[in-house]
């Protein structure tokens, strides 16, 4: 298994990567934390949190002294509508994106475990060192990011709240729905999936639905996996995706 750190200004690719079989469960919830879980235990998870301790130049501990262990509930994650973009009567700013579960070091790192389905389970698709998607998403309902920017928001009623520096230096404190749909429109409007932006194959994209499989070698990947993250090219260039996949 092979671990990556990505730290780039815009990235154009999608990241699905399968790993391992997929856990069916009697709940979403409950087959991805089955799936999570298993990165406690395969080394996955320690071997992730020796690399942050390598990568910040400290001396590693070894994988067995990290202990990882899944915290909470697993999230549903919800990312940037692109019907809503698009300006779809009675769309919701976000959409569900994937499932993701908050993991702990014995040392006191964390992690954001995303899984994705496979098949009729659930499977690990990725571990990062931002935990915002959990943390926000367990504070209360209608979180989303804006994945173009990593700004977190929530829906509350006809507004839209910022969550993080990212998203305040987006909007402000808050913002009108319909506002804030203008913004994102005007933003992103031109590339949504299908656009003649996508169709020219120009750095970049919108991070809309994936194909309904993608094939992993391990069973099928769906995503409504805006995980994936296509980001955008013009005007976006400074964004920086600091994660670790997995694969």
């Amino acid at each position: 298994m092979m671990i990556k750190r990505l730290t780039t200004a815009v990235i154009g690719a999608v990241f699905l990567l399968g790993v391992g079989a997929g856990y069916a469960s009697a709940s979403p919830e409950d087959g991805a934390r089955d799936a999570a879980a298993t990165a406690t235990t395969n080394g996955d998870l320690a071997g992730f949190f020796v690399r942050m301790d390598e990568h910040q130049g400290l001396r590693g501990q070894r994988a067995a002294a990290k202990a990882p262990q899944l915290v909470g509930d697993v999230q549903r994650i919800h990312t940037l509508n692109p019907e809503f973009v698009k300006g779809t009567a009675g769309a919701q700013p976000g959409v569900f994106s994937h499932l993701a579960v908050r993991a702990d070091s014995a040392s006191g790192q964390h992690a954001s475990v995303w899984l994705a389905q496979a098949g009729d389970g659930w499977a690990i698709q990725n571990i990062s060192n931002a935990i915002e998607d959990v943390t926000f998403t367990a504070q209360g309902a209608g979180a989303f990011n804006e994945p173009q920017i990593g700004a977190w928001y929530r829906l509350d009623g006809e507004r839209i709240v910022a969550l993080n520096d990212a998203a305040r230096g987006a909007i402000g404190s808050e913002m009108t729905v319909g506002a804030y749909q203008e913004r994102v429109h005007r933003l992103y409007g031109d590339k949504l999936p299908g656009s003649e932006y996508a169709k020219s194959g120009a750095l970049g994209g919108y991070p809309g639905p994936a194909p309904a499989a993608v094939e992993q070698g391990k069973g099928d990947s769906t995503a409504a996996l805006a995980i994936a993250m296509l980001l955008l090219g013009g005007g976006l260039a400074g964004y920086r995706l600091r994660h670790r996949l997995v694969r």
